[in-house]
């Protein structure tokens, strides 16, 4: 085997210009098969981490004011949601899991000498996971059943509220004054700075019950199951505007009587929309690699052609043609190997380069759960990275056995005759 290793390097040697543009091919092809698909997963891994505080199957509901006529009332008509349309939502569609209403007002707010203007939103205790909202560690708790049970005057606020009302000092157990009503701060939300005015949240029997004199809400909000594609969230739309329809007097094709807003309909579009992507960045990857495993092909069939006379040579003296086959199958394993990792470990540390600068500038900038940034680390995953050389050494293997067989096919004779 040692005999052989030299005789290639031999080879090597003496084609230096022709070795390292087969190579080279061969690295660039894995290089930007590895750097377009990181580039895909970095994209993906930034549009996930700037909406991680949105849930993937939540629906809300607004009312608004009716656009035509309906069975004797006019258009221009106000929409008014009720506190009853909590549960009946829940009753007329059985896909529906947690789900509650919410009650909006805006208050002044105030600790102290400080103060401000917030919007103050009346949640369930459900509502952390519809909404999938995020506690700060070790900065209190959500309103939970008892708080809605029992009526309680406790508030969540915001990371910003924090900084603007009580000024460093800590807040959880304190007292805000909300127009005059004492609430107890029991916890801070994690706020992906998306939002410049976030909102605070009370406990909804509280703000039913002190903001709320006419039993309206202002919007419904709950979590589905058992939907899985985008036709079927359109129909379940659907089904909620004539069930809605019924119950308030308006048409159930009429888009501005209820604002619905599905986000699992985005969720499915935005993944179709990276599947596509990634797609794209597959075939323009595999088409570049196997522009590189073409260019090794060439390149063996003309060494091979080159050595005909000494193929012959090697037959006449005894040399068998599996011996003559391994020497170039070798060869262009070798080709293919090296250089196909040289492209991997470029492709890699490029991948890993561009990581680094981005976090680094995340830390710089302190923004916020990676709120605003739309590509973050850029990986591609072990196994494509693996499957990505088998797939370069098994067609280095092709490529020097096709021609090498036909090479070994000539006769001794024939083939010291050759050109």
């Amino acid at each position: 085997m040692t005999d052989i290793i030299q005789e290639i390097w031999s080879t090597i040697r003496k084609n230096k210009l022709r070795t390292f543009l087969t190579g080279f091919s061969v690295s660039w092809g894995i290089f930007l098969l590895i750097i377009l698909l990181a580039s895909g997963n970095g994209l993906q891994n930034g549009m996930t981490a700037n909406f991680w505080h949105m849930s993937s199957n939540m629906v809300k509901i607004w009312p608004g004011t009716t656009s035509v006529p309906y069975h004797g009332y006019q258009k221009n008509r106000k929409i008014k949601l009720k506190t009853d349309d909590i549960e009946k939502i829940k009753i007329d569609h059985p896909e529906i899991t947690l789900h509650g209403g919410e009650i909006s007002t805006f208050r002044n707010v105030s600790y102290g000498k400080n103060f401000g203007s917030y919007t103050l939103i009346g949640v369930p205790a459900d509502y952390m996971k519809i909404e999938k909202i995020k506690m700060l560690p070790g900065k209190g708790r959500f309103i939970n059943d008892i708080d809605i049970s029992e009526h309680r005057k406790v508030i969540v606020i915001t990371p910003r509220a924090e900084s603007i009302l009580f000024r460093g000092n800590d807040p959880i157990g304190k007292l805000l004054n909300v127009d005059g009503v004492l609430y107890t701060v029991i916890g801070i939300y994690d706020n992906p700075g998306y939002n410049d005015s976030p909102p605070l949240y009370i406990p909804f029997t509280t703000a039913q019950k002190l903001y709320n004199p006419s039993n309206e809400i202002n919007a419904l909000t709950f979590n589905t199951e058992g939907l899985y594609t985008k036709q079927e969230h359109e129909a379940f739309t659907d089904r909620i505007r004539q069930k809605m329809g019924k119950r308030h007097q308006f048409e159930a094709t009429d888009k501005n009587a209820i604002w619905v807003w599905d986000t699992s309909i985005d969720a499915i579009m935005i993944h179709q929309m990276f599947a596509g992507i990634k797609l794209f960045m597959w075939i323009v990857g595999l088409g570049t690699l196997i522009a590189g495993i073409v260019g090794v092909s060439n390149i063996m069939l003309i060494t091979v052609r080159e050595r005909t006379k000494e193929f012959g040579i090697r037959k006449a003296i005894g040399a068998t043609p599996w011996s003559i086959i391994k020497l170039v199958i070798i060869e262009s394993v070798i080709i293919t190997a090296i250089f196909g990792y040289v492209g991997m470990l470029a492709g890699i540390g490029v991948s890993e380069i561009a990581n680094h600068i981005i976090e680094t500038s995340i830390q710089s900038a302190d923004i916020n759960s990676g709120g605003g940034v739309p590509f973050r680390n850029p990986d591609v995953p072990l196994n494509i990275v693996i499957i990505s050389n088998i797939i370069l050494i098994a067609a280095g293997i092709l490529a020097g056995y096709i021609p090498a067989r036909k090479a070994v096919n000539v006769t001794a004779i024939e083939a010291m005759h050759a050109d």
